[in-house]
């Protein structure tokens, strides 16, 4: 950019009616001056210009960079929370059969204290019949 800048700083030598740059490196007459400054100036321009397009897009291209990972993220917290959902329905389905199956544990030793009664009760009896 320095370098595009140093060609546009150009004064005219009033002794000689030519174009100089600061450092005197060339001369050019004075009706030429302003072709080779209008050139340098749209060149100069073209160059923001592009720079600016050049930037604008770098700018764009890290906004959909990042749109894309937030959405990767947000997709990543819904299965997280999908997957939780899930293993807290196992683990409820889990409790509902641990309980049934206590109901169960709890009928059938009922049902075999019942049957020890009966069985303490027929054998007393056929004792005590025998003698």
């Amino acid at each position: 950019m320095t370098s595009l800048l140093l060609l546009v700083i150009v004064y005219t030598d009033t002794h000689t009616d030519r174009m100089t740059d600061r450092k005197n490196n060339f001369l050019i007459s004075s009706n030429v001056h302003y072709v080779h400054l209008a050139k340098i100036i749209r060149v100069v321009i073209c160059w923001i210009y592009i720079r600016f397009i050049v930037s604008f897009c770098l700018r764009v291209q890290n906004m959909l960079k990042s749109a894309a990972q937030t959405q990767k993220q947000i997709n990543l917290v819904k299965l997280h929370e999908q997957s939780k959902n899930n293993m807290e329905q196992e683990i409820l389905n889990y409790k509902e059969e641990a309980q049934k199956q206590r109901k169960i544990i709890y009928q059938l030793e009922k049902e075999r204290d019942r049957y020890i009664n009966e069985a303490s009760d027929l054998t007393q009896k056929v004792c005590s019949s025998c003698f």
